[in-house]
């Protein structure tokens, strides 16, 4: 009895949306002697229990007759119970009985609200039925009332715990435009994954490569290298993805369009700096180290309390979304990569996969990135899409057209969590 009844209040923490009323029901009873010479005095065959014929019961014509020994001797028991488990055909039950019309209102659309039932039956001039008649109708209760040695039982009573609070729960969100605090994402949205893109979405990439290069080039001639470098590598992808060439190691990838950068007429006046032993090695490098944008921590951390799951899903390697990973800082529930998905952004084939090893429909998903052609191939697929602008990317991108083609477009991702929470 009593893992039984630790069990039902753990599931009633953690199972009811907004706050249930459970009522507690104490009955003494008379023991074995007693019972056994009321219950010679009952007829047979006239039993017929309206709540839940399973309870027409010799344990139920016992606890029946206790009532009503109780209710003659005034015990205080029949000040909290008063309804019979059965409803012996033509006993004095009074106004308490239960008849069919009660029931055949209780036994309209299932998935009714609560309040609607009650109005219903109270416009029949009906009393609800009693919970402890659906009490002692559960197996789980026969068992315990038929035994010889207890005398005393708590009987614990939650009806229908998740449906209704989960239904009272969401019929307050529609009625509302707030979040009930209990009231998780995956219990009301449609939207339970957020994929985020990494490099340029959640991390600062042109510090770090800026960093990495001669300090005797200006800033801003090393903001342009920077700059080109990384459309550079955007344009190797799309190529390969057309020439339908498999997903390349992002470091490979990088040293490529490193070389091409030193073709460029202009940093010609730089070749003897960049051409530096150490220095192609060092750039390169520099791309598993990166700092997080000062937003991004916050927003993770509210769309987890949330109950969101939060992914990384971005072209690169496994290994260097790890180490960005540890860079930066930021923690994520899984991290998916061009490498592990098999080809590159934004081939639809590189969502579809991702969607399978989550196991979740478009409908259920959202992606967060700063790059357009990233969430234009997300939309193909079907999937809900959040355009957040870092001036490092999408420099050649109309911001007015990009506007246009998402469901959100942000500055930052300062309210991310309330703008997916609308979604």
């Amino acid at each position: 009895m009593s893992i039984m009844r630790s069990s039902i209040m753990r599931s009633s923490r953690t199972a009811v949306s907004q706050p249930l009323r459970s009522t507690t029901f104490i009955r003494s009873y008379a023991n074995k002697q007693n019972m056994d010479a009321n219950q010679g005095q009952s007829s047979p065959g006239t039993a017929s229990n309206v709540g839940n014929p399973v309870s027409s019961s010799p344990e139920s014509n016992k606890i029946n007759q206790s009532r009503a020994t109780d209710a003659r001797t005034g015990s205080p028991d029949t000040a909290s119970v008063q309804t019979p488990v059965s409803n012996p055909k033509g006993a004095a039950t009074g106004q308490q009985g239960e008849d069919s019309s009660t029931q055949q209102a209780f036994k309209q659309d299932p998935n009714a609200p609560a309040s609607e039932k009650r109005k219903n039956v109270e416009a029949k001039g009906q009393r609800p039925l009693d919970p402890a008649d659906k009490a002692e109708a559960h197996p789980a209760v026969q068992k315990h009332l038929s035994s010889d040695h207890l005398s005393l039982k708590l009987i614990f009573i939650f009806d229908n715990i998740q449906n209704t609070g989960r239904r009272q729960c969401e019929e307050g969100l529609r009625s509302t435009s707030t979040r009930h605090p209990s009231c998780k994402a995956q219990d009301i949205m449609p939207i339970r994954t957020v994929l985020f893109d990494f490099m340029g979405t959640c991390l600062d990439w042109h510090s770090s490569i800026i960093a990495a290069l001669p300090q005797d080039i200006p800033e801003q001639d090393r903001s342009s290298f920077a700059l080109q470098w990384r459309q550079t590598y955007f344009d190797a992808n799309t190529k390969r993805i057309a020439d339908g060439l498999p997903t390349e190691n992002i470091d490979v990838t990088h040293s490529k369009t490193w070389d091409q950068m030193l073709t460029k007429d202009s940093f010609a006046n730089y070749l003897p700096l960049l051409q530096t032993v150490g220095v192609k090695d060092r750039c390169i490098t520099a791309w598993h180290s990166q700092q997080a944008w000062p937003d991004v921590a916050l927003a993770l951390q509210r769309l987890r309390d949330e109950g969101y799951e939060v992914v990384v899903h971005a072209n690169g390697t496994t290994r260097l979304q790890l180490d960005l990973c540890r860079s930066s800082g930021l923690q994520f529930d899984a991290l998916f990569s061009s490498q592990l998905l098999g080809v590159y952004k934004p081939a639809k084939e590189n969502y579809l996969k991702a969607l399978e090893l989550l196991q979740r429909d478009t409908s259920e998903c959202v992606i967060v990135a700063a790059h357009a052609y990233d969430l234009r191939g997300a939309k193909a697929v079907g999937m809900k899409t959040v355009y957040v602008y870092r001036w490092t990317d999408d420099v050649k991108e109309n911001q007015e057209v990009v506007k246009k083609e998402n469901e959100a477009w942000l500055e930052n991702m300062d309210n991310l969590d309330q703008v997916i929470g609308s979604l």
